[in-house]
């Protein structure tokens, strides 16, 4: 879940915000006492997973990078 996120469920918002105010976020909403991450913005996280799918992107050694398109001619 992408805190911030404009086209998260409200459920997944209502998550966040216990979360925030020091909850566990799951339906007992008990305390959460483990070490938290630090907060980084949904479009941060959208950047940094985007880019990490980019490199993830197997290349075909016949063909190429295809990402922008087919390096073959066209038939």
């Amino acid at each position: 879940m992408w805190a911030g996120c404009p086209h998260a469920h409200p459920s997944a918002k209502a998550q966040v915000t216990a979360y925030r105010n020091g909850r566990d976020g799951l339906a007992r909403n008990g305390p959460d006492n483990y070490p938290r991450p630090g907060y980084i913005t949904w479009q941060q996280a959208l950047k940094a997973w985007t880019a990490q799918q980019e490199k993830a992107k197997p290349v075909d050694p016949i063909i190429g990078d295809t990402s922008r398109g087919s390096l073959l001619p066209a038939p």
